[in-house]
This record gives C-alpha cells, structure tokens and sequence, in this order.
C-alpha cells in the first residue's frame, strides 16, 4: 500500500519522531518528585559541606600542605612550646614538697598525751597514703585503741596503790572484807560550786552530804574502810589532782555549768590513770540543768561515740553479788521517790564516770545519832550535820529547805520520801559505790 509520501521525506519525519522521543524522556525524567528533591538534597548538602575542612590536622602551621607538614601532625601538640613551658612553674609549688607544713603540726599536736580532740582538727588526707594517714592519727581519740589496759596498767596501779592502809599496796579484799583508806574529794570547776550542798570554810568542808557519807562508811565497816572526814574541793584547773590520787572525784549540783579545756584535759588524764567521776544530780530526774550539763561535760572528757553512758544492770557489784558490800534490790528512792536507773560511762569495761539521776545528796543530808547502828537497827535522827571532828556543830542550813526539830526528831522537808529508811538506803548506795570504785581494777591487775 502507498502511503503517499515522498521517499525522501522519510528520513526527516524519523528525525522529527526521534527527537520527540528524546523531549519527552527529559520531561518526563523532570517532572518525577523523587528526581527533584534528590537533585536539589545533593545541590544543598554541596553547598553546606562544601567549604568545610575535612581533616583540619592536614594543616601545617604555615599553612602549607606538605607531606613533612603531615608527618609532623602528631607532634603538633609540642610546637606550642609556651605551653609545656607553663607547666614546669607550676609544677614546683604542686609537689609534695608542700606537705612538709602539715607534717609539723600534725606531730606538735599528736604529742599531747591528752588531746583526744586533736585529730578531728588535723587536716591529714593531703598525705600520699591517705587512709592510712587518717587511721593512725585517729587512733588517739579513740580510748580503746590507744588506752587498752595493759597499756594504762602502770599509771593505774601507781593510782590504785595510794588507797590501801599503807599507802602503797592498794585495797584488799572485797565486800564486806574490804579494807582500804581514802580521802574524798569534791569537783571544783571554774563554774561548779562545791558550796552547793556543803559548807566550806578555809577551804575544807566541814558540813554536808559527803561528810555524813563518810561517817556512815567508817561506822558501818568498823574502820575497816577508813574514809577521811577532812573532804576537801580539788581544783580541776590545777595538776594537784595527780599528786593526790584519789579515788573518785564527787560532783554535785543543781546548775549549768561548763567546764573549760584545761579541766577537761585534766578530768581525761585522770580517768585514764585510774580515776574516776561520781556525778549526783541535785534536781533529780532527766532534763533538769545539771542533768543536762553532766551529761554534756563529760562527754567532752570522754568524746568517744563508742562510749556512751548506759544503764548499771540490777546485778552489777554496785547493788548485789559476792562483791558487793550489801545486798539491793532494786534502784534505792532518791529524792520524791525518783529511782532512775543509775548510769555509767567504762572505758576497758571498767567504771570511769558513774551518775546517779536521783538526787541522793540531799537523801545523804541527813545525820543519825551517835552510836550510829546498822541498817535497820534503829538508827535516830540527829537533826545535826556532823562536822569533821564527828560532833554537832549547828543545825542544817536553812538555804536548803529543812527544818529540824532535835528535840521530837520530826521533820518538816518538802521531800515527801525524807525518811530515815530512805536515808539509810541512800548511804549503803553509797557505800557500795565507794566500796565498788576502791576495786574494780583488782581482777584485771591481778591476771596481767
């Protein structure tokens, strides 16, 4: 069939359709969505990265990109030689060369014998090994590590000897074999009165409590135990308590007060060479003033957190047992019927500070008739102090709130239990505290 078409123009229409074919694949390769975007994602990206450095350590510090600029990329680091110069002036100050200064005054302050607060104001962990640092130079607050008993056994036993009936062999036996000789000695502290409760003149009781504690001792034991009737106050600020060596220390009150650091120091010396605290409350029961202090204070003495003052179990030496000089029961009533579980403070599970809650001074006011009798016996109320000759010498002050009548032996006192059975109770409380504090380093010393 003919198409009607010159053979000429043949190869010229195949050129036409060829080159619609070629526009429409571009049109077609444009008009695509995905074609697009990736083309114009690519174009930004170009745009953005670009200019950006790829590797910046290719550059040399000149600018020059070379292959000996490469090589030397790594030691980049040193070419700023002000930098490592920098270093060196720091480092002579940053040596250990500046704990040379702590080291004098860790060693001026370890030195005192005792400061047990030293090492809490020691700054130690600039030494290379600081745990260990920290461990030794805590060691001497703690009274277990550095006071054990063996340890302290000498100091002790030079203390414990001046209580004995020579002076120098100590007490012997116990219970109500017991015989030893003392003198008591009350707290005289910058803010602590011994005039409180006893009546001082030239500087020696010659009234009080104590007094007739004493008597009541010497009475009831048949002088077997011979406590001094010449109490005298020690002055805490003072070394004088080291050369006398007394057993115990008595503190009484009714008041705040605050003991400065030399009596503090003095107090922990002296428990750690065998001596010991008596602390009485004046207004019993927990919270008052002088509960509040005692407990205060003496935790300067003894800043341990490891000793704590704890309950004195029914069954300790103090109340009942073979060594014990009588037999209690119970807690004896102090004043209005308070009995609160005595306290106490050891160190090498031996008695340092003991404290009675319950106001068994003003229990202990009370002076019996002579002859004075047992426990039981029938005692009489004096209505007179004694003094330290043993005879009456005036009536109990009337500061303390007691009257007496010595011709009925009535009395008139605001405390509801001040009885004569009460009293006695107190005394022999007393005397087994007295009796308990002369030995209890005996078993100890003996098996060293």
């Amino acid at each position: 069939m003919s198409t009607g078409l010159d053979p000429h123009t043949k190869p010229v229409l195949a050129d036409l359709k060829a080159g619609e074919r070629k526009k429409t694949w571009w049109e077609k390769l444009l008009r695509n969505p995905y074609v697009v975007v990736a083309g114009l994602l690519h174009l930004l990206l170009l745009l953005i990265f670009g200019s950006s450095v790829l590797f910046p350590g290719g550059k040399g510090p000149k600018g020059d990109f070379e292959a000996s600029d490469v090589s030397q990329g790594p030691p980049a680091a040193p070419p700023p030689p002000p930098a490592p110069v920098t270093p060196p002036t720091e480092t002579p100050p940053v040596p250990t060369e500046t704990t040379p200064t702590p080291h004098d005054p860790i060693s001026a302050l370890t030195n005192d014998p005792s400061a047990f607060t030293v090492p809490v104001t020691i700054a130690v962990p600039t030494i290379a090994p600081p745990t260990t640092a920290q461990q030794n130079v805590a060691a001497p607050s703690t009274p277990r590590n550095t006071n054990s008993f063996a340890s302290r056994a000498s100091a002790i036993r030079a203390t414990v000897g001046t209580w004995g009936e020579d002076g120098k062999s100590g007490p012997q036996g116990k219970g109500q074999n017991l015989r030893a000789k003392f003198s008591c000695y009350l707290a005289k502290a910058s803010t602590l009165n011994p005039a409180d409760y006893h009546d001082v003149v030239d500087g020696k009781i010659v009234r009080g409590p104590i007094i007739n504690l004493l008597t009541m001792i010497n009475a009831w034991s048949g002088n077997r135990i011979q406590a001094s009737l010449t109490p005298t106050p020690i002055d805490l600020s003072t070394d004088e308590i080291f050369r006398i060596k007394p057993p115990f220390v008595y503190f009484a009150g009714f008041a705040d007060f605050v003991l400065t650091e030399k009596e503090v120091a003095t107090l922990r010396r002296y428990l750690i060479e065998g001596g010991a605290v008596w602390g009485d409350n004046g207004l019993a029961g927990y919270g008052s003033r002088f509960d509040i202090a005692f407990r205060r204070e003496m935790k300067r003495v003894i800043p341990d957190p490891d000793k704590q003052f704890e309950p004195i179990p029914l069954d300790h030496p103090i109340f009942k047992g073979r060594d014990a000089y009588y037999q209690l029961d119970a807690v004896p009533a102090g004043m209005n019927f308070r009995n609160e579980a005595l306290e106490m403070l050891q160190i090498d599970d031996c008695i340092a500070i003991l404290y009675t809650p319950n106001n068994y001074t003003d229990m202990m006011n009370m002076a019996f008739r002579p002859p004075i009798k047992p426990p039981g016996g029938g005692n009489k109320l004096d209505g007179w102090q004694h003094n330290i000759a043993g005879d009456k010498k005036g009536i109990v002050s009337q500061r303390q709130n007691y009257m007496l009548s010595n011709q009925s032996s009535v009395i008139f006192a605001p405390y509801r239990n001040w009885t004569i059975d009460a009293s006695e109770k107190s005394f022999q409380l007393g005397t087994n505290i007295v009796a308990h504090l002369l030995t209890r380093f005996q078993e100890k010393l003996n098996n060293l």
